[in-house]
């Protein structure tokens, strides 16, 4: 059975968005904006979240599809039994059109089957959707973001560090341009490569690549 592997991008305060990659190639979502230039007013039932998170938050609130979804991120807490079940509907979506899909790996990227549909285009255009409309990226993204930074700290230097280390960009990849998320343009590897590597070092970043 064919498979496509897709990486979900982590938020930053710079960029934020989905970011999706395939076999090949990848796609970023239009139109991203930063959260601070978001214009949440017409947004009437915003919550006040204050958490190290709250700015990420609220953007997922506001761009959330269900009021199901929005509870789950009131409290500016995911659970795990509430990533399970943005992860079971997210499946039900795949399956219903015959896409496999087991389970999201640690930092939220995932792997699913294709042998049901004409293309990998296709398919991960029927991935994108399930994911918006079941809410992987408010939920199941946050999630892994939340735990593998409580805190929110700017993590971008040792990530850097990292992704050097693992030898998908070349030494003196500057922390600027990973802020700006222009990676790719330092690219030494394929961009599935490049965003595997770059997910494992967003959960990792002091401790993958060692020995």
């Amino acid at each position: 059975m064919a498979s496509v592997h897709k990486a979900l991008g982590a938020i930053t305060l710079l960029a934020i968005g989905i970011t999706l990659t395939a076999c090949s190639g990848s796609e970023t979502g239009a139109g991203q904006d930063a959260p601070d230039d978001v214009d949440y007013s017409d947004i009437a039932d915003m919550p006040h979240f204050t958490g190290p998170w709250a700015e990420e938050f609220r953007y997922a609130y506001a761009r959330a599809a269900t009021e199901q979804i929005r509870d789950y991120l009131r409290d500016e807490v995911i659970t795990e039994a509430e990533k399970q079940e943005v992860t079971e509907a997210f499946r039900t979506c795949m399956v219903s059109h015959r896409l496999t899909f087991d389970d999201f790996e640690d930092g939220g990227g995932y792997t699913y089957g294709i042998a049901a549909v004409s293309s990998a285009d296709e398919a991960n255009e029927i991935a994108t959707n399930c994911e918006n409309e079941t809410g992987v990226f408010e939920v199941v993204q946050m999630y892994f973001l939340i735990r593998a930074n409580p805190s929110n700290e700017d993590r971008t230097p040792e990530i850097v560090a990292c992704l050097i280390r693992s030898g998908v960009v070349p030494q003196g990849y500057p922390v600027e341009r990973h802020m700006e998320g222009r990676i790719d343009e330092y690219a030494l590897v394929e961009m599935n490569e490049l965003q595997t590597t770059e997910n494992t070092c967003n959960n990792d970043p002091d401790g993958a690549f060692r020995g």
